[in-house]
């Protein structure tokens, strides 16, 4: 898909509706919403650009993006009171990811190379 996706303070209850979606030629920024899981953009495999997914106080865990295989970018992961689960970042982390990475105020925060090493949940 050409461009990228903001999901912001749209009180979706799902994103079930992008489950077609496979590859972003630019950015994907998921915020402010209800979502308990990012099931929907589960066949996503390649963001050309940066990720940002912030500020979603009932999410808990990132597998839904278990297919992402690179990550052009940045990683920007904060604010996600409940998220304790980033191990579906892991191959996208260890296919050449070279951007900057950003994850702060999570229930749990690896560091990038925690999460290369496999070191992704509580």
């Amino acid at each position: 898909m050409g461009g990228g996706i903001l999901l912001k303070q749209n009180i979706l209850l799902n994103i079930k509706a992008l489950e077609n979606l496979e590859e972003l030629e630019d950015s994907l920024s998921i915020s402010s919403e209800p979502i308990t899981s990012l099931n929907g953009i589960h066949n996503l495999q390649n963001i050309t650009l940066n990720s940002q997914i912030y500020n979603n106080e009932n999410l808990q865990d990132l597998n839904d993006l278990e297919s992402l295989k690179t990550l052009g970018r940045d990683l920007r992961v904060l604010g996600n009171d409940t998220l304790e689960d980033l191990c579906a970042l892991t191959t996208a982390m260890n296919n050449g990811f070279s951007g900057s990475y950003l994850l702060f105020s999570n229930a749990y925060n690896p560091s990038l190379e925690d999460l290369q090493n496999g070191d992704c949940s509580l």
